[in-house]
């Protein structure tokens, strides 16, 4: 996995399994189309990735996958 360095200069701890810093996210629409004995591997690539830094709080999602650039969040100051 590439390396990922925050804006503030953290580096996230990717090749850790499980990552502290990595989070996995899904829409509520999304949830919902999954029923009964849903498969933990759709339900997994339904989600989206998501960094969180622990020392400035942002938030960097991957909105479409590892291979475009992530969406930056910032903390309201």
């Amino acid at each position: 996995m590439p390396k990922r360095v925050c804006t503030c200069g953290y580096c996230f701890r990717l090749g850790e399994i499980p990552s502290r810093d990595q989070w996995l996210i899904i829409s509520d629409e999304a949830y919902d189309q999954f029923t009964g004995d849903a498969d933990a591997e759709e339900i997994y690539l339904s989600m989206q990735i998501m960094l969180k830094c622990p020392d400035c709080g942002r938030l960097s999602v991957f909105w479409d996958g590892f291979e475009k650039p992530a969406l930056v969040y910032s903390p309201d100051q």
